[in-house]
């Protein structure tokens, strides 16, 4: 009984772990992406 709910409760630790990577990396990209857009337009307006 105890070694099942410690099995869940790595279970949901690991998902938890998964989820928090997941957003970071999303959110990650998300900013690379605006900043490499937003350099791109200034060195157009530039030029």
């Amino acid at each position: 009984m105890i070694d099942f709910s410690r099995k869940k409760a790595l279970k949901s630790l690991f998902f938890g772990i998964l989820l928090l990577l997941n957003v970071y990396s999303c959110t990650h990209l998300y900013i690379y992406t605006s900043i490499h857009v937003h350099m791109n337009t200034m060195k157009y307006l530039f030029e």
